[in-house]
């Protein structure tokens, strides 16, 4: 309990401070230290608490994508695709939103910008998602183990607890970029984990989550293109 007591916090606070400081410098290697303090120091910390609390290694979470594993991506991309439609509407229309702070530099470039800042976008999210995917699902593993054998928790109660933890954590990560609007960020945002985490509870391997992530994010990148084009 005191890997909880302690890390916890710290992981929140490693993760929050680079976005609350908002620190934005034309300096690389500025920049490449808060990238790395932001996401590789919480991803290091999360999969260390994976090994000493869940007992299991990270590479035993990633197995051979299955037919089945397909079409439960397919599966995971249709019904996240009607969560976000939908969800976007109602804040539209019942509340204010706020634009992805990451789109709004795509108004008034050259067709040539977009298909680079596309490619450029694309190569990056190979590993910058595959690093959200983990400090979101690491945290849900970890509790839901916890409440499973130590707060006896039944298994859909423990996995709930766990999917809860991993919507908050998944929201933090981008209250930066939707600057602090909370049913953005925990609705619409942390919401994506019920499918994301779903499917990876039901195929058990973590491959197939990312890779509905990272197409949910490229079809979005897409959209945003082909609409400020």
């Amino acid at each position: 309990m005191w890997l909880i007591t302690i890390l916890t916090p710290l992981i929140f606070f490693m993760g929050v401070i680079p976005q609350v400081l908002h620190i934005q410098s034309k300096n690389i290697f500025l920049e490449s230290i808060v990238e790395y303090w932001q996401v590789i120091l919480p991803l290091v910390v999360f999969i260390w608490m994976l090994n000493s609390l869940v007992g299991t290694p990270l590479k035993t979470y990633f197995h051979k994508i299955t037919k089945s594993d397909f079409w439960d991506g397919v599966l995971v991309l249709i019904l996240n695709g009607i969560y976000s439609t939908v969800v976007s509407q109602l804040l539209t229309t019942y509340s204010s939103t706020t634009f992805n702070t990451n789109d709004q530099g795509l108004n008034h470039i050259s067709t040539i910008k977009m298909v680079l800042v596309f490619i450029v976008e694309t190569i990056s999210n190979d590993t910058t998602l595959l690093s959200e995917e983990l400090l979101a699902l690491i945290p849900m593993l970890v509790f839901a183990t916890l409440a499973n054998k130590y707060w006896h928790f039944s298994r859909g109660g423990a996995l709930l607890l766990g999917t809860i933890i991993s919507i908050f954590v998944f929201g933090f990560m981008h209250f930066s970029t939707y600057d602090w609007h909370w049913a953005q960020m925990i609705i619409l945002i942390g919401g994506s984990r019920i499918f994301y985490n779903g499917v990876y509870i039901r195929t058990k391997n973590l491959w197939v989550s990312y890779l509905c992530h990272f197409l949910w994010d490229t079809i979005t990148l897409v959209i945003v293109i082909v609409l400020h084009h």
